[in-house]
């Protein structure tokens, strides 16, 4: 019975009142918190029952202790996850940070190894953007570059993957299902950029990207794919 008890619950408390005293020491091996002799004394009965209640507030005790532990913990896993998504976004345009585009990457191409997720990388790079800055100053450059990624992501699905890799540079890993429906994406993405106005003191500047594919081939390893790209 006792054993039964315990499967149910840990923190039941079991007190045994008997003349047996054979199965004493097997019974606190079952885990029971007091025991009391028949018949029962005054002064044993109210000693034991003294020491159960000790447990049972130390039991208490431990328990909100450990859900305290666990709360805290889960504090630091949640603190720890958005921080950890913080340092992945760039803080300007909001895209993932090199470190963290080339993370998904991985993640990518894994996939594509283990089950055969097709994948192109597309690279954009803002043309004579160094002149933009110097013209017009670092401001309109990054609103032109905010403009820019706004832009590309009218064009997404969810499981595209924009990174900054670097100033005006920029890599893009879109899931693909032939070559055409990439040439399409990239199609759409250059005439929205080309669309793209950014005021400046009452004039408004346009700027063009270049913009370079490749397609992931079985027949080679990922650096050898980027390697292609540039």
């Amino acid at each position: 019975l006792i054993t039964k008890i315990r499967e149910i619950s840990k923190h039941i408390t079991i007190l045994v009142i008997s003349d047996n005293t054979k199965h004493f020491a097997d019974l606190i091996k079952l885990g029971i918190d007091g025991y009391i002799f028949k018949p029962v004394v005054i002064n044993q009965f109210t000693s034991v029952l003294h020491k159960v209640l000790e447990k049972l507030q130390n039991k208490q005790e431990l328990f909100e202790y450990k859900n305290d532990l666990e709360n805290k913990v889960k504090e630091l896993e949640k603190e720890l996850s958005q921080t950890k998504l913080k340092n992945s976004k760039d803080h300007l345009t909001g895209t993932l940070v090199r470190s963290s585009y080339e993370e998904a990457l991985e993640k990518r191409d894994d996939e594509y190894r283990r089950y055969g997720h097709d994948y192109a990388i597309i690279f954009f790079d803002i043309d004579f953007f160094k002149k933009v800055n110097d013209t017009y100053g670092h401001k309109t450059g990054d609103i032109a570059l905010k403009t820019f990624v706004k832009t590309i992501e009218k064009s997404l699905d969810d499981t595209d993957l924009l990174g900054r890799l670097g100033g005006e540079e920029f890599g893009l890993v879109i899931s693909s299902c032939s070559k055409e429906s990439v040439v399409n994406k990239i199609e759409e993405i250059r005439k929205s950029v080309e669309n793209i106005l950014v005021s400046y003191n009452d004039k408004e500047i346009k700027f063009t990207v270049s913009i370079g594919m490749v397609q992931r081939d079985e027949n080679e390893t990922l650096d050898a794919t980027l390697e292609r790209a540039a």
